[in-house]
């Protein structure tokens, strides 16, 4: 444990390839949440005082439903809701991707999450025997199963979207609760043409087809809309655009409270000492699956190291679970049964998972080059 050398601000190792270390030993990641942070307080009321014209020219459209929500049963997606629905009167669409796995919590969330309001509901799943099929191509070929299952609830949304073209798309995300999507070497979201490349050629692709949607024009008006928004330009097609919003970049949410909201007008629960991702059963596999990539990681280096850059933990309380995790590593609940139902061994399972370069084998670099320029550009 003492021999991994960490950021001083942060427990995040300093030898993880994304990971650059100033002359104080402090990681730009550190960096980047200060700046976030002091964005969001400077324009907090201007942040909040454009979502709720959003909201404004949303209602005024009079569409059938006002917003679409993607909705797995956690806290963000789940507080999405509340805010919609209970604050902001809207009528909510929301949609949500079982990919086999989702946990009971998450079922029951859910349930409870729409008694509790006005909003309607779809699942949308895939054939079980196509996503155990393409869980155990994106492991061998990527070494991570998870952009398979990512891919499947954006083309849930887009399917959503497609049928009812609400003017407004949300998501519980937003600059401030990224932590994960940093590290390029552990996550590789749902884009098209990274799942594209990866069942190019193989048995599955054909039965795969629905998870190829291309990009609408509606999507496409997204990038529009920010380039729009960067050059100060005001957009005066109001109703020719959809409105694709991470609700943490307008709504600056006290996470102390969010639980207590939520548990109190929601009838939202979570298992005994867990507040992220108790979504889906096979969450810790993946975990488990970066630590194998990079030794010097545990489960819960990611989200601690996150916590203490946000100021809700103090560093040495997070050293002190990096320890203890390290000291009590084991395979997780679940594995052998995941590994059963995707019709792999456990030699294969682990032999795909080590090299973590694999992963950028099949991503689209003209795209990614894009994005970071946008970023950039934006300030993100």
């Amino acid at each position: 444990m003492n021999q991994i050398k960490r950021c001083m601000r942060c427990v995040i190792p300093v030898n993880l390839p994304s990971v650059k270390v100033d002359e104080k030993g402090v990681c730009q990641f550190c960096k980047r949440i200060d700046h976030v942070l002091e964005q969001s307080k400077k324009q907090a009321d201007r942040n909040k005082s454009e979502f709720e014209e959003i909201v404004r020219r949303v209602k005024k459209l009079a569409k059938p439903y006002d917003c679409l929500i993607p909705l797995s049963g956690g806290k963000d997606s789940t507080y999405v809701l509340y805010l919609c629905d209970k604050i902001y009167n809207l009528k909510c669409l929301c949609v949500t991707f079982d990919n086999g796995y989702l946990s009971d919590y998450a079922k029951k969330n859910i349930g409870n999450a729409i008694k509790a309001t006005h909003a309607d509901h779809v699942y949308y799943t895939a054939n079980s025997n196509v996503l155990s099929e393409l869980y155990g191509l994106f492991l061998r070929k990527t070494g991570n199963f998870c952009p398979a299952c990512m891919r499947g609830i954006e083309v849930a949304t887009q399917i959503a979207y497609e049928k009812y073209r609400p003017p407004l798309v949300i998501y519980g995300g937003g600059r401030k609760v990224t932590y994960a999507g940093l590290f390029p070497e552990i996550f590789q979201g749902g884009d098209v043409r990274f799942f594209r490349n990866v069942v190019k050629g193989e048995s599955v692709e054909r039965e795969s087809r629905a998870f190829l949607v291309p990009w609408t024009s509606r999507q496409i008006s997204k990038g529009a809309r920010e380039i729009f928004k960067l050059v100060k330009l005001q957009n005066s097609m109001v109703g020719s655009y959809t409105y694709y919003v991470n609700i943490y970049d307008y709504i600056d949410a006290s996470f102390g409270k969010i639980r207590q909201t939520l548990e109190k007008e929601m009838g939202w629960r979570s298992p005994e000492g867990s507040f992220e991702h108790m979504d889906c059963r096979l969450h810790d596999i993946p975990a488990y699956i970066h630590t194998i990539k990079f030794p010097e990681l545990t489960p819960t280096t990611l989200y601690n190291s996150h916590l203490v850059r946000l100021g809700l933990m103090k560093r040495e309380e997070a050293l002190l679970i990096e320890e203890e995790n390290m000291q009590n590593r084991q395979e997780p609940r679940g594995l052998e049964l995941f590994l059963q139902d995707i019709a792999m061994s456990r030699d294969e399972f682990y032999a795909s998972i080590k090299d973590w370069e694999k992963m950028d084998g099949f991503r689209d670099k003209k795209n990614e080059a894009m994005r970071a320029l946008y970023r950039r550009i934006a300030g993100r």
